[in-house]
């Protein structure tokens, strides 16, 4: 069986030639939302010639993502201009090398040590908030959260900062990644994709951006300015077996899913927590208590991310409710089966955390903010799976943990030293892009406190 044959599964038939083409292209999450509602857990469409499946509950995402991954791997598609063949789109014994080198890096007693560069780059932020809270001036403090994680990752992997212009072509091409155009023009595109000029539009995006990075890998190869910091490493990494290292492309390709890849998930995680927390007073009021007396008026160390318990309670519990990564792709590589319903060989998965996190099956009142779901004794008995911000199994994102190191120390640094009270008291719609973004940012008023 494959995935151009008939369906005779559970699903919306949509309309030929072009299955739900228009449906799911004007409203993915919605799209998805109303058929697991009206079909189940697992449920078929087309688009075009190719099947789709989605999976909704978290026994079938576990065995994707977790009990066979061999048979689940993520779906082959050509290196891209922006990630190249890095951890996040690579597959196989190329992707398994390059993880076992670099996951040392990662490992949470090691992310302890940069504590400092995260907390130095977020007081200059909070320094910079001073004269726009004097003012009254509004802030888009989504904006703002974003260039502060695209600071610190910078600062992990090179040291130093690069400039506004540099950073206006990796966040351009992150933005033109997670672009969608209306359903005619990107039917157009996939039908004659010559006729597109996105491939064009990344690659002026990437042109210097790969030209700094490139520059930066000679400066280091040749000796100059090393430091201990992320390039460094990748440049130093040898594989076990051969004792080779990664060439100059593999180091660049590594270098951007590190730097470029994850620092938008950071930022809207950020954001949204400022976003529920500020209509939720008692979890803010929490929140702001802890701050002050685990930072008592300064700056993190390595032990206030532990003592910060209840403020990550809230991180995870905004990440839960509006999950960066809103789907994760498989690929069937034979038929199989799935809750009673035959998928062919071939068939795209998407499995929606967004979906997963928000079922009241799994998760007592749902739509409510809760921070304190996340506590040891709540957490108990939570089905594997029924959480994935980060994915789940041997691909979970190599950045979860510095991101949960991150983002609770954020949250502390700037509940510290200002109160942040979003312009609109309506709930903020959501842009599905690369990430779930606020629509339209988020503009907040700063209060000192």
């Amino acid at each position: 069986m494959t995935a151009s044959a008939p369906l005779s599964a559970p699903g919306p038939k949509g309309t030929w030639p072009f299955g739900s083409f228009f449906d799911e292209a004007k409203d993915p999450l919605g799209f998805i939302k109303e058929n697991q509602r009206r079909y189940g857990d697992v449920f078929l469409f087309r688009i075009g010639g190719r099947v789709h499946c989605v999976l909704s509950h978290p026994e079938d995402v576990k065995r994707v993502l977790i009990d066979e991954p061999a048979a689940f791997p993520k779906p082959r598609m050509p290196p891209s201009l922006f990630a190249g063949k890095g951890l996040f789109g690579s597959e196989g014994d190329y992707w398994k090398k390059h993880r076992r080198m670099i996951q040392p890096a990662f490992q949470r007693e090691r992310m302890l040590a940069w504590v400092d560069t995260i907390s130095d780059a977020t007081r200059k932020m909070l320094d910079r908030w001073e004269p726009l809270a004097r003012s009254g001036q509004p802030v888009d403090v989504y904006e703002e959260f974003l260039r502060l994680a695209y600071t610190i990752q910078a600062r992990l992997c090179l040291t130093t900062e690069p400039d506004d212009a540099l950073y206006a072509s990796i966040h351009g091409a992150v933005k033109h990644i997670g672009r969608r155009d209306p359903p005619m023009h990107e039917l157009v595109f996939t039908v004659l994709p010559f006729l597109s000029s996105w491939r064009q539009k990344m690659a002026a995006y990437m042109k210097p951006v790969d030209e700094f990075i490139h520059a930066r890998i000679a400066e280091r190869r040749r000796g100059e300015g090393v430091q201990q910091d992320l390039l460094q490493m990748l440049l130093e990494l040898k594989d076990r077996d051969t004792g080779e290292g990664f060439s100059d492309v593999e180091v660049r390709d590594e270098l951007m899913n590190i730097w470029g890849a994850g620092y938008e998930a950071t930022g809207a995680g950020l954001a949204w927590s400022v976003s529920l927390l500020d209509r939720s007073p008692e979890a803010l009021a929490r929140v702001e208590r802890e701050a002050a007396e685990v930072l008592a008026g300064g700056l993190p160390t390595a032990g206030s991310s532990e003592a910060l318990t209840y403020t990550g309670q809230a991180f995870r519990e905004a990440l839960r409710m509006y999950p960066p990564a809103w789907r994760l792709e498989r690929q069937a590589t034979q038929a199989v089966e799935l809750r009673g319903v035959s998928v062919p060989a071939g068939t795209m998965l998407f499995m929606l955390p967004y979906v997963l996190h928000r079922d009241s099956r799994f998760w007592d009142s749902p739509e409510r903010f809760d921070p304190e779901r996340f506590s040891t004794e709540r957490s108990v008995g939570r089905p594997k799976c029924s959480y994935v911000p980060f994915g789940a199994g041997q691909r979970t994102c190599l950045g979860n943990l510095l991101a949960l190191l991150k983002g609770p120390l954020i949250l502390a640094m700037v509940t510290q030293r200002y109160r942040v009270t979003p312009v609109s008291r309506e709930e903020p719609g959501f842009d599905v892009g690369v990430t779930l973004s606020p629509r339209g940012g988020l503009p907040v008023r700063l209060t000192l406190r």
